[in-house]
Parts: C-alpha cells; structure tokens; sequence
C-alpha cells in the first residue's frame, strides 16, 4: 500500500494505491499523474480519499510559449472611457502608456 498526495496547486487530494507484488509504477516525485480511482472515506479516519486503481505519468500542462514571429506583438484589451464597461481612460492614453513601456522594455 501507499498513500501519496496530488494537487493542482489550488486544491490537493490524499490517494491510496494497493499493488500485487508483480506492479511497478513509473511515476516520480514532482511528475504529473493521471489517477484513476474512486473517491471514498478512510473507514478508521473519516478523512476523503481516492482509492487508486491506476496512476500514469501524464505531460505536464505548463506548456511554455515560444514567440517565433520575427516582427514581435503585444495583444492589448482594455476599456475605455468610450466603453460601456469601467474603463476610464482614453485610447490616446492608452497608447502614450503603451509606447513608454514598451520603451522602457526595450522592445521600441
């Protein structure tokens, strides 16, 4: 038997997998899992738990973005005071801003 845990980094969630002595699982500390399993209640602490069936090491889903474009872009959404929504300063303004941080960025 053994009890691991796994979270999503806003929640975690205790498991228990039993192996038969001919079970290797490929998984490592620090991997991504999927588990397969029932949720049920710890009969001695009444804690909620997932009785694993089958834990697999899965892809991680922090995939990094590379920018491969050779002419660089900044997607902007915003609202203005034009806007029905809470926006309050003007397009211009936007724009001035937009240009000074980009500047100090070094991207201009």
């Amino acid at each position: 038997m053994c009890d691991f845990m796994i979270t999503d980094y806003t929640n975690s969630v205790s498991c228990r997998i039993f192996f038969n002595t001919s079970e290797d699982i490929q998984v490592k500390l620090g991997e991504w899992v999927k588990v397969t399993g029932s949720f049920e209640s710890d009969m001695y602490t009444g804690e909620m738990y997932v009785r694993t069936q089958k834990a697999e090491a899965i892809d991680s889903k922090d995939v990094k973005r590379e920018d491969n474009a050779p002419k660089k872009r900044i997607e902007l959404h915003a609202h203005t005071n034009m806007s029905e929504m809470s926006g309050v300063m003007s397009i211009k303004d936007y724009a001035k801003k937009s240009k000074k941080n980009l500047d100090i960025a070094g991207l201009l």
